[in-house]
């Protein structure tokens, strides 16, 4: 471990525990594993939650709208748009709740806690 003006150049990790150069880890210690894999995480379950969404405004503009067939490509066009921002909306939801959640705050050991 090395000391440079009164700061520790290497840090572990908040997320996994892995000693990393402080320059590396992001504002609340997270490696750039930890971030890409949250990432990829929360991408594949936004796009479950997006097709779901895209499916029952499908359904309801199917049963309730009843489009004529000359408007059928603006609703598919208004569906994969709802699709696409409702994706992106949940990705960015769920990766703030795992980050809210595992801060380093939230991750502190008290000295009645910590066991020799």
């Amino acid at each position: 471990m090395k000391w440079r003006l009164g700061e520790v150049d290497e840090v572990s990790c908040s997320r996994c525990g892995q000693l990393n150069d402080h320059n590396d880890l992001d504002r609340i210690l997270w490696c750039k594993e930890c971030v890409d894999s949250v990432l990829s995480w929360a991408k594949a379950r936004s796009w479950v939650v997006g097709v779901c969404i895209g499916m029952v405004l499908c359904f309801w503009i199917w049963i309730v709208v009843k489009p004529s067939n000359m408007l059928i490509g603006g609703w598919a066009g208004t569906v994969l748009a709802a699709i696409y921002v409702s994706a992106r909306v949940t990705r960015e939801v769920l990766y703030g709740a795992i980050r809210m959640k595992t801060s380093p705050e939230s991750q502190v050991v008290s000295s009645d806690e910590e066991s020799y």
